[in-house]
């Protein structure tokens, strides 16, 4: 027997991604954005203005925190854009993913801060930075910020290019491919 495309694609394999969330309906799928939006105002509150006064230790722990914080991150984006990758006639996957995209821009516009914040260090304070043993972990990121450095915006402005992705090129692209 032939197989038409239809039936092939109803046969297809999907992926278990129950080891993320159960469903769209999983609560824990909104308790961890809600939690996610908690743990950046908190980390927000703690280093937003007080970067040029931590020790290389805390800044590896700060460091640490924003991670987990991006690791969970990628959690939350995976599920939904996977989702929406198995079968992209799924609307409930294309909203959730349009809403989980809102609230990481939202959460990422909090954290900007940080990089800026490194960025706008002097040279001999962001030097010991990229010196320090507590930051070896992070010498790629601080390499990175380092090349970076000339060319920092202001924080609204980095906000605002941020914004772009939900309302720009990047959204425009996103809906012509579906």
């Amino acid at each position: 027997m032939v197989q038409t495309p239809l039936q092939t694609l109803s046969d297809a394999q999907e992926w278990d991604l129950s080891d993320l969330y159960q469903g769209f309906d999983d609560p824990k799928l909104e308790e961890d954005l809600q939690e996610l939006d908690r743990r950046a105002q908190a980390f927000r509150g703690q280093y937003r203005g007080q970067l040029a006064h931590c020790s290389p230790s805390e800044v590896a722990i700060a460091l640490q925190d924003l991670e987990a914080i991006h690791q969970k991150s990628g959690y939350l984006y995976a599920f939904p854009s996977l989702k929406f990758s198995a079968d992209t006639r799924d609307s409930q996957a294309q909203q959730f993913e349009d809403k989980v995209i809102e609230a990481l821009t939202q959460i990422e516009n909090q954290l900007l801060f940080f990089e800026l914040e490194l960025q706008a260090l002097d040279e001999s304070q962001f030097a010991q930075l990229q010196e320090a043993e507590a930051l070896s972990n992070y010498h790629h990121y601080l390499q990175r910020i380092a090349e970076f450095r000339p060319h920092c915006l202001p924080e609204a402005v980095e906000q605002t290019r941020n914004q772009d992705v939900l309302t720009g090129r990047e959204a425009f692209i996103t809906e012509e491919g579906v």
